[in-house]
């Protein structure tokens, strides 16, 4: 096992790269040469995609790599076993998968055993989340095992918690880059979602407001291969519009176009096509994984994404069960309706309405409902 102070050049190296990401190949050519000669990955998978993409690597054959990522990455006898790991741990390779077991894949007969029959090593889960995995692993000669492993595990056991923070600090900066580059074509407004998408609707990079909405599902959803969708069937074929000049080339072309969520309820999508600028903009643990050209989406907030029930609290100082009551009468239902379907008294109802005709200094309930119909339009 390496020292702490053999450590140290290493550590400085994983710490640089987090500023300059060209530099994750010295880290794993340093961190092999370190620990005997182990051929070293630092790789990342996309749950949602289902791929596998090489960050660094060290050690293999180039032709191997190759054939990994466009086949034997899907046959992976590890992977499996890999993943169930908890992150931040060390798993070995037999660990992952009993050893008479892998012996009898395609994965081990065509691309570990051709390989010097690299069939021991040990690796951990860096990076976590449920979109994407990030592992440190290190393949080593079987005749070699006895003697390099257990230092092996001990040193990547050290130099995992390094590499997230790095890859963290990567991210941030990434962030900053692009929201950087829509501050300098767009005004976009805190809180706003940004995403990088391919000309395929795959998502490249999403910022955590981005990701949530995703969730949410009202304004964007995801398909089961990862294809990102508006909700809206018109907005949706603007996006179309807008991912078919970034295919036909045309760099820093954008648009700029409404999404009506529901009736008391929208936003604004914006689009940039970036060109050969995007690798610069993606995370370095993402960049390798999609085909340029990539389109960044803004799905603003501020005034035109804030619903009517939002502008009537900010405003007029209503609850939230006072703005939903007043909503529904612009709906056209009386106090009663409005009682069954929130489940409360119609006396509570109607203390409701007599507050908010209060707080906006209004005497009649049709007030109220021009005054949804006015925000309703501003929305």
């Amino acid at each position: 096992m390496l020292s702490a102070q053999g450590l140290q050049p290493l550590l400085q190296d994983i710490h640089r790269a987090s500023l300059d990401r060209s530099l994750w190949h010295d880290v794993v050519t340093r961190l092999s040469a370190m620990s005997g000669g182990i051929w070293t990955q630092l790789f990342s998978y996309d749950a949602i995609a289902d791929e596998t993409a090489p960050l660094a690597v060290h050690g293999y054959d180039p032709d191997f790599l190759t054939s990994y990522v466009s086949h034997y990455g899907q046959q992976n006898a590890w992977a499996p076993g890999f993943a169930k790991s908890r992150p931040g741990s060390v798993i070995s390779c037999d660990e992952m998968i009993d050893r008479d077991v892998l012996t009898r894949t395609e994965f081990y007969m065509d691309w570990v055993r051709p390989q010097e029959n690299i069939m021991a090593g040990a690796g951990s889960i860096v990076m976590a989340s449920p979109r994407r995995i990030v592992f440190l692993g290190g393949n080593i000669r079987l005749a070699d095992q006895d003697r390099l492993e257990r230092p092996w595990i001990n040193t990547v056991g050290l130099i995992a918690p390094v590499i997230r923070h790095a890859l963290e600090v990567d991210r941030m900066l990434s962030d900053l880059r692009t929201e950087g580059l829509f501050l300098r074509r767009f005004p976009v407004v805190e809180g706003s979602a940004l995403l990088l998408l391919t000309h395929t609707r795959r998502v490249a990079y999403a910022n955590p407001t981005a990701e949530a909405m995703i969730e949410e599902g009202s304004v964007l959803r995801q398909t089961e291969n990862g294809r990102l969708r508006l909700t809206a069937p018109a907005a949706d074929a603007r996006l179309d519009t807008a991912l078919a000049q970034a295919r036909m080339g045309e760099t820093f072309a954008g648009a700029s176009f409404h999404v009506r969520i529901s009736e008391h309820k929208s936003c604004e999508v914006r689009t940039l096509h970036l060109g050969d600028r995007a690798p610069d903009l993606l995370p370095f643990r993402d960049r390798s994984m999609w085909d340029m050209p990539l389109t960044a989406v803004v799905v603003a907030a501020g005034p035109k994404g804030l619903d009517v029930a939002d502008l009537l609290r900010q405003h007029h100082g209503m609850t939230l069960a006072e703005a939903d009551v007043v909503i529904a009468l612009h709906a056209g239902k009386v106090s009663t309706e409005i009682a069954a379907d929130r489940k409360v008294s119609t006396h509570t109802v109607r203390n409701q309405i007599k507050s908010a005709l209060s707080k906006t200094d209004m005497r009649r309930q049709s007030d109220l409902t021009r005054l949804v119909e006015r925000l309703r339009r501003s929305v």
